[in-house]
């Protein structure tokens, strides 16, 4: 019975390197195959400590894009650039014309300039508020 296993593993071998080579023999089932597989685990390893460290960057980029776009008044602007078509021919506000998308952007910069002033005028300092309900 071991000489039956031996031929049928001599047999494989042969018509392995009848069709890669012995270079391919050794190369993908020998000491090759080993090698390539551990330089494979290694770069994983490797990009793995990268996608580790970069993580924490790239769920600080996710919240910085949902606080801008939570703060940005966007549907204010969309809606003054798709009611601009519909007021060159009727609507309450043909009388701007195609300035509708200006008059749009310029209600809503004077919203945020109107918000900025507010917020300048309250005291918003965290520090001074938790002292104060501190003190009561």
């Amino acid at each position: 019975m071991a000489d039956s296993s031996a031929r049928t593993t001599a047999k494989t071998a042969a018509g392995i390197v009848s069709s890669v080579g012995l270079v391919g023999l050794i190369e993908q089932y020998g000491l090759g195959g080993v090698s390539y597989a551990i330089i494979l685990e290694v770069i994983g390893f490797i990009q793995g400590i990268g996608v580790t460290f970069l993580k924490p960057l790239w769920a600080f980029r996710d919240g910085l894009v949902g606080l801008i776009d939570a703060s940005l008044p966007d549907e204010i602007i969309r809606a003054s650039v798709s009611f601009t078509a519909f007021s060159l021919t009727e609507g309450e506000w043909a009388i701007f014309g195609p300035a509708t998308f200006a008059v749009g952007v310029i209600a809503t910069m004077a919203g945020i300039w109107v918000f900025l002033q507010m917020l300048r005028r309250f005291n918003l300092n965290p520090v001074t508020a938790l002292y104060d309900r501190i003190r009561r």
